[in-house]
């Protein structure tokens, strides 16, 4: 990637980051924060005010801006100040021919803490109110950056994979800016919709539900259908669709959604949504579909993210799905491993794509009927998944299943016909009677009981063992 990409990637990272305002609401931010932050006069009287259309051309990465005009717009975003211009200095037109240094290599967030000019800004307002004796809004002026120092510190632990702490921070925050500044304003929801999203990727789907419900209608109000925020929410609402087993639905859904995208400048967002909708069709069976979609976002991906961006490695992953759905499992193996590789050196060994592949490559161990192997995989994989995400999470207890079958095949039918009704009797609970999940779990144990009772009469001499090798799911 460019020095010029990078910047635009940190550009738009750091958007997201802050919830994705829209241009004018920055522009307000802008304005209302040079009245206050003490810019020297020549500083004031040149970029006082941004309009909302340069503020976009800045956000969506039309050209390089002027160094001041990025730094106005980083700090209405929180982000930080030094990073940005580090990076808007790679990316000036040199004609040394030198090598630029390219920064980190991981794949943390532009914003994750707050930048220092927004803390001592807010600061010097409270301390100017606290010497008029205006007490009450000097202290309301500290706890908004409390709050929202502590909001990018539970974003840096969910980006991290640490849910269960992020969770605990955005609750905090979320009731903290409830009562500074109400339920509808822009940083309230955007804590709202964060907290949505980790109680989702842990599995608390019927917790995550009316939370993302609530964000969207509350985007919708403020913004419109068709705006990039409200189109987000919606997105994510396609999600729990997804995770509820309702296919057909999240596949509309996901659909509707990349419509209405094609009309904005976001090519990313497009690109994460048509991931999705390719994982959609490869559960509904349309291996096909799900091929076309992955490979049609990789090549994309290619020309706008580095090669170990998390995104392009889920894409990548997807593709190792479909290589083994196909029988291709040496080319299976060797994608999962790459991708492994990149993802240990940008998320960490503790994430959730870090063990969905790991889960992957045990999958072909047992396709390649080298159980003792795959079920030491899978072994492995529970201990993981169990401490970060819990024993209850949807991709525990596929996990835990696909373990289940795998000891069946080691011979020893009582402790896997424990270990599904386990299985069954928590994905019943967490993700209802009919889910596809639930459905597999079912279908294996009653395959297993079959098996029991048959290797049961066969030691009594009474007749021949049949056991049936049950399919694997993802």
């Amino acid at each position: 990637m460019t020095a010029e990409g990078r910047l635009y990637e940190a550009i738009r990272e750091a958007h997201l980051a802050a919830s994705a305002p829209s241009s004018r609401t920055i522009a307000r931010k802008i304005e209302r924060r040079d009245s206050l932050t003490g810019f020297d006069l020549r500083a004031m009287s040149e970029f006082k005010a941004l309009s909302h259309t340069t503020v976009n051309d800045v956000i969506r990465g039309r050209r390089i801006p002027k160094l001041e005009t990025l730094l106005l717009v980083v700090d209405a975003l929180n982000g930080d100040r030094e990073h940005f211009k580090r990076l808007w200095q790679d990316a000036q037109p040199r004609d040394d021919g030198l090598p630029r240094a390219t920064g980190s290599r991981t794949a943390e967030p532009a914003v994750s803490f707050l930048s220092s000019k927004y803390v001592n800004t807010h600061h010097e307002v409270a301390e100017a109110m606290f010497k008029e004796g205006s007490y009450e809004d000097a202290e309301r002026q500290l706890d908004l950056v409390t709050a929202a120092a502590r909001h990018n510190k539970a974003r840096a632990l969910y980006t991290r994979g640490c849910w269960a702490l992020a969770e605990a921070l955005y609750r905090e925050v979320l009731q903290s800016r409830r009562h500074l500044l109400g339920d509808e304003d822009e940083e309230t929801l955007a804590t709202r919709n964060n907290l949505a999203l980790v109680l989702f990727d842990q599995g608390k789907v019927d917790e995550a539900q009316p939370e993302h419900d609530a964000v969207y209608m509350a985007f919708k109000n403020l913004y419109g259908e068709n705006h990039e925020t409200t189109l987000g929410c919606r997105y994510n609402r396609a999600r729990i669709l997804h995770r509820r087993g309702r296919l057909a639905d999240a596949e509309a859904e996901f659909r509707a959604v990349l419509v209405l995208l094609r009309t904005t400048s976001d090519r990313l967002m497009f690109l994460v949504v048509q991931n999705n909708l390719g994982r959609v069709l490869y559960d509904r069976g349309d291996v096909r579909g799900a091929r076309a979609e992955y490979e049609a976002v990789l090549s994309a991906q290619r020309k706008l993210l580095r090669e170990d961006h998390p995104d392009l490695l889920r894409t990548r992953h997807n593709i190792g799905l479909v290589l083994r759905e196909e029988g291709k499992r040496e080319e299976a193996e060797r994608e999962f491993k790459d991708v492994l590789k990149l993802q240990r050196q940008v998320l960490g060994e503790r994430h959730a794509h870090v063990f969905d592949t790991r889960h992957h490559l045990a999958l072909l161990e047992f396709d390649r009927r080298r159980f003792g192997l795959a079920e030491e995989g899978f072994r492995r994989v529970i201990n993981d998944q169990g401490e970060l995400l819990g024993a209850a999470h949807p991709d525990t207890l596929r996990t835990r299943r696909n373990h289940a079958l795998a000891v069946r095949d080691l011979g020893d039918l009582v402790a896997a016909v424990h270990e599904l009704r386990t299985v069954l009797e928590l994905q019943q609970k967490t993700l209802g009677f009919d889910h596809d999940e639930t459905s597999q779990t079912r279908r294996n144990l009653a395959d297993l009981k079959a098996d029991y009772i048959l290797d049961t009469i066969d030691h009594t001499g009474i007749g021949a063992a049949s056991v049936m090798t049950s399919s694997m799911r993802p």
